[in-house]
């Protein structure tokens, strides 16, 4: 399952501080979000706002797999556990229909996510692994952290349109 980036630089991420590991408030540009193009020609996208902590790289492994490596696939990954899904069109206009999917099918993406980023073969393997040896505990978890941060998501907004706006 290989595929390609589109829009890689439309997102920007805001950590959200005191958190273990950091976490960061993640939102794409509306007009033109993050996409994920699969070799069969359909199209992939995640929640336009999201939280993630990208790769939750354990502290031992991050000399070999630095933080930042596989961000949008990070991105993408851990908006498939929160929402138990992905969203998916035929052409890249859309629409963009909600795909409900289990955890072994949002891992599988994983790998073609992070190999498209430049992570070579071997450390995309490690944490394509990893996330299926580990990844039961945060599949479990990562749908209640989706609703623990709703609150900084709408914090968020309000500072974006700016505290003048709300009454």
């Amino acid at each position: 399952m290989n595929g390609l980036w589109l829009n890689v630089h439309n997102f920007y991420m805001t950590p959200i501080f005191k958190t273990k590991p950091t976490m960061y408030f993640v939102e794409q540009f509306a007009n033109d979000p993050l996409t994920w193009q699969c070799e069969d020609g359909s199209f992939v996208r995640c929640d336009r706002k999201e939280t993630s902590d990208m790769l939750s790289i354990p502290g031992f492994a991050q000399n070999m797999i630095p933080r930042d490596s596989g961000a949008r696939g990070g991105i993408f990954h851990d908006s498939g556990y929160q929402k138990r899904g992905l969203y998916f069109a035929t052409s890249y206009a859309g629409p963009y229909v909600f795909r409900k999917m289990s955890r072994k099918e949002v891992d599988e993406y994983l790998y073609p996510w992070v190999k498209a980023e430049g992570i070579v073969t071997v450390t995309a393997s490690a944490i394509y692994y990893a996330v299926r040896v580990f990844g039961n505990e945060p599949w479990e978890n990562k749908a209640k952290r989706r609703e623990e941060w709703k609150h900084y998501k709408r914090a968020m907004d309000l500072y974006r349109i700016g505290p003048w706006t709300v009454k």
